[in-house]
């Protein structure tokens, strides 16, 4: 098994952020659109690098797969029921804006660090009673 140096490393890095630059001026000129997120609308010849993950980042709403996997499950399963209880930990801006519309569902956000949150608390010391939520 072959590791990679940490100047390979680096050297991969900036030619990944290199190609996010040349693709920015690409889309700016209007060339296709090959990638659409689900979330926002946003759509491009792709989506940006994360770290080491190509075509993960929206670059619109800052959004990366997992959590247009969960907006596309939410959309298409219809299981919010009269009156549905949701507890959601590190909330993402387009599902909370999707979960706030659903009519009879009653959405509590919670983190520890972030801004914009309804309950600010440690994920292990919560402040709710058992089976508050659904």
């Amino acid at each position: 098994m072959s590791f990679i140096s940490s100047a390979q490393a680096y050297i991969v890095y900036k030619a990944i952020k290199f190609s996010d630059i040349l693709l920015d001026l690409i889309e700016f000129t209007g060339f296709g659109s090959q990638r659409k997120c689900s979330i926002c609308s946003w759509q491009g010849l792709r989506f940006r690098s994360f770290g080491q993950r190509f075509d993960s980042l929206c670059p619109r709403c800052n959004t990366r797969e997992r959590h247009r996997l969960i907006y596309e499950y939410l959309q298409r399963k219809s299981f919010f029921n009269d009156n549905t209880d949701i507890l959601y930990f590190a909330p993402v801006k387009g599902i909370v804006k999707y979960l706030r519309g659903k009519n009879h569902v009653n959405l509590i956000t919670t983190d520890i660090d972030r801004e914009l949150i309804d309950v600010r608390s440690d994920i292990t010391e919560l402040p709710f009673d058992d089976a508050t939520f659904d």
